[in-house]
């Protein structure tokens, strides 16, 4: 069974910004400062044309904090890391028409 989660608790891109800004604050005070660091580059610091590029980035961010330093995260940091990589992956979905 390959079903896909749907999570989607967020009811505009602004609710996912606070969230992963709130995340940023969060793997900063767990000692992940250089991840911490790249999320808030990503979401203050810079410009984006298109919210795919945007949610890319962040996407990006977190699939390589995770791969490199997965093991080290609490149950409720991994779960928070992952309602933000299966939400920006269901939002692609759908702007895809895959959903």
């Amino acid at each position: 069974m390959n079903e896909k989660v749907k999570i989607e608790p967020f009811k505009s891109n602004e609710e996912f910004y606070v969230y992963v800004d709130c995340l940023r604050v969060e793997l900063n005070k767990k000692g992940f400062s250089k991840t911490s660091q790249e999320l808030n580059f990503i979401l203050h610091e810079t410009a984006y044309t298109t919210s795919s590029e945007f949610f890319g980035d962040i996407k990006f961010a977190l699939l390589s904090l995770k791969e490199n330093a997965g093991k080290k995260f609490s149950k409720e940091l991994l779960e928070n890391v992952n309602m933000c990589l299966t939400t920006i992956e269901n939002a692609f979905d759908r702007a895809n028409s895959k959903s």
